[in-house]
């Protein structure tokens, strides 16, 4: 495959190398090195989204007792090495639903960073229906930082993230996501799953009439033959919206920011190119309601891809195993070798391709990277002369 590529975006040719940009395999002697856990705090959801990924591929769980969930948050101090910035996660099912123990669990590791003298990150993915305020208010005093999942204005909402009852959620979500994102603005976003009958530009606009800064689009995690993943017509919606929006943030208009376009604006420019998606894994696990360690939350409860547990830690045969199959780099997958877009492309996720496209990275993923590369080269390609302060800005570097 010519290392050149030629592309024609927004009706200007350009030319890509491909030979220009290295990125490293991981390596895989060092791991595991952990730095980052994501709790599965409640096992379960108050709602039954149509394409909820966990419920088709994973068991049913139980919620994390107080005092595993505690024990998890110690862990992850005591196996880090001392300099390592730490990530806590709660983003499996809805992790509100038992808040109590998330705020406390969030208490602890607070404390726990103050006493070591190190960076922390709380993250809380919700679907928003339970964000009350007394919990606005203590995810806002405790530096939270919170993605809510919102497909949308209330059409494209409620099609498929409905309650146990087969109502819609957007009338319960509209109003407390307003209210945190006025609050905390750099700290709450949102994500939206993007779908058979979904329209980004449409999905885009809802999110900026609610104040949304920062939005993540991602493909429906989905079997190849489902009726809800995305179509040609959705796709090629897609690479339209996304050379548009390129071209409207050239005028710094107030969209919200895709993280998205950012990433690959930084891997046009060589930054932060891995062969790896994330650390999953290697640097990340997930915690189960029993005290096994998973690559992470997509994992939780399949036993076949325990790694450890909280008594002995990551098995390093165990790792090595999924990091050389499953989590292997995009160097070796046929597909991403193939693919133009490769260098400006992580890898596909470990658990959707593994659990829902049998090892095959999925079809509409692929789509929507090479079509944020195609927007991200000509940004770059536009900025480089005419703006590079504007460019870097873009591209979350600070000057």
């Amino acid at each position: 495959m010519s290392a050149i590529t030629l592309l024609t975006v927004l009706g200007r040719e350009i030319s890509f190398d491909a030979s220009t940009l290295t990125s490293e395999p991981p390596d895989d002697a060092c791991f595991p090195d952990v730095c980052a856990l994501a709790l599965d705090v409640t096992g379960g959801c108050n709602l039954r989204c149509t394409y909820c990924a966990e419920s088709m591929t994973l068991p049913q769980r139980q919620p994390m007792d107080k005092k595993s969930l505690s024990r998890a948050v110690e862990t992850l101090f005591a196996w880090s090495k001392p300099a390592s910035p730490l990530t806590l996660l709660f983003g499996n099912g809805e992790p509100l639903l038992h808040a109590k123990r998330v705020k406390a669990a969030g208490k602890l590791a607070i404390g726990l960073a103050r006493q070591h003298d190190r960076q922390l990150t709380l993250s809380l993915t919700t679907n928003g229906t339970l964000l009350k305020r007394d919990i606005r208010r203590w995810l806002i005093k405790d530096g939270w930082e919170v993605k809510v999942s919102l497909d949308g204005g209330r059409a494209d909402h409620d099609r498929h993230r409905l309650d146990a009852q087969g109502k819609g959620s957007y009338d319960r979500i509209k109003g407390k996501l307003r209210k945190l994102v006025k609050a905390i603005p750099q700290r709450c976003s949102t994500t939206a799953v993007f779908c058979k009958g979904s329209d980004a530009a449409r999905i885009v606009a809802a999110h900026a009439a609610v104040g949304v800064r920062s939005l993540e689009i991602v493909p429906v995690a989905a079997l190849p033959d489902s009726p809800l993943l995305p179509g040609e017509m959705e796709l090629q919606g897609y690479r339209r919206f996304i050379a548009a929006y390129a071209k409207k943030i050239l005028h710094k208009n107030n969209l919200p920011a895709l993280p998205r376009l950012q990433g690959q604006l930084r891997h046009v420019l060589g930054l932060g190119n891995k062969e790896i998606v994330c650390g999953a894994g290697r640097n990340f696990f997930a915690v189960g309601s029993e005290g096994h360690l998973f690559p992470c939350y997509r994992f939780v409860g399949l036993d076949q891809f325990i790694l450890g547990d909280l008594d002995s830690g990551p098995n390093p045969e165990a790792v090595q195993r999924f990091t050389a199959s499953c989590a292997r780099p995009r160097s070796a997958r046929q597909e991403c070798c193939q693919c133009w877009a490769a260098p400006l492309c992580n890898g596909p996720c470990f658990a959707t391709t593994e659990l829902l496209s049998q090892g095959a990275p999925p079809a509409a993923y692929c789509a929507m990277v090479r079509a944020d590369s195609e927007a991200a080269l000509w940004l770059v390609d536009t900025l480089r002369h005419k703006n590079p302060v504007q460019l870097c800005q873009l591209a979350g570097i600070e000057l």
